[in-house]
C-alpha cells in the first residue's frame, strides 16, 4: 500500500521521478487499484454530474432527460463505469505496446499499463473536484478543472510513451493517440453501416 499513496503523490508532484520508480518496479497490483478508484470515481462523477439541467439547457425533451436521469441511477451503470478504465488501458496497452514492438522493436506493456492507471486516477481526482466545487463557485470552475484533467492525462501519457520506448514527442505524440484515432474510426464505421440511413 506504501508503493501505491508514494506512486500516487509522485504522479502529483514529480511525474518524470513516478515514471523512473515504475521503470524500476511496475506494480500491476498497483495499477489495478488505480482502476477500480479510477472507476469508482468516475461513476460518482456521473451520478453527481447535473447532466439534465445541461440537456434541457440544449433543448431536449423531458422524455430524454428522464432517460438520463434513470440511467445515471440504475446499479449498471455505476458498474459500467468501475469496468470501464480497466478495459479501455487494457486496449491502448494492447495498441500501443503493439504498435512499437512492430515499428522500433521495443515492448513495456506493464510499465505504460501501470503509468496510464495512475495517469488516469489523477484524471478522474481532478475532475470530481470541479463536480463538487460547482456548488460554491461558477461553472468555469468545473471546465478548468475538466479540461485540465484532459491536459494532465495526455501529457502523462505522451511522457510515459517517450520515456518508456525512448521516441521523440511527436512519435509519442502520436503513438499514444492511435488508440483514439482507431477507436474513433471503428465508432464512425459502426455509425456508417449500423445506424446509417434506412
Amino acid at each position: 500500500m506504501g508503493y501505491f499513496i508514494d506512486l500516487l503523490f509522485l504522479f502529483v508532484k514529480r511525474p518524470a521521478e513516478g515514471m523512473r520508480r515504475i521503470r524500476e518496479h511496475p506494480s500491476v497490483l498497483a495499477a489495478l487499484i488505480a482502476l477500480l478508484l479510477t472507476g469508482v470515481i468516475d461513476a460518482m462523477s456521473f451520478r453527481l454530474m447535473d447532466i439534465v439541467g445541461l440537456l434541457k439547457s440544449i433543448g431536449l425533451t423531458s422524455q430524454m432527460t428522464d432517460a438520463v436521469t434513470q440511467a445515471q441511477q440504475a446499479p449498471g451503470t455505476f458498474w459500467t463505469f468501475v469496468t470501464e478504465p480497466f478495459v479501455l488501458v487494457m486496449l491502448s496497452v494492447v495498441v500501443i505496446d503493439a504498435v512499437a514492438q512492430l515499428v522500433w522493436k521495443r515492448t513495456a506493456a506493464s510499465r505504460m499499463y501501470v503509468s496510464l492507471s495512475f495517469s488516469g486516477l489523477v484524471g478522474a481526482v481532478l475532475r470530481v473536484i470541479g463536480i463538487l466545487m460547482v456548488g460554491v463557485a461558477s461553472g468555469i470552475v468545473l471546465d478548468v478543472f475538466a479540461y485540465g484533467a484532459i491536459l494532465y492525462v495526455l501529457v502523462m501519457g505522451v511522457l510515459a510513451v517517450r520515456f518508456f520506448y525512448e521516441k521523440s514527442t511527436a512519435k509519442a505524440l502520436a503513438l499514444y493517440l492511435l488508440p483514439t484515432l482507431l477507436g474513433l474510426g471503428v465508432l464512425v464505421l459502426l455509425t456508417m453501416t449500423v445506424g446509417g440511413p434506412a
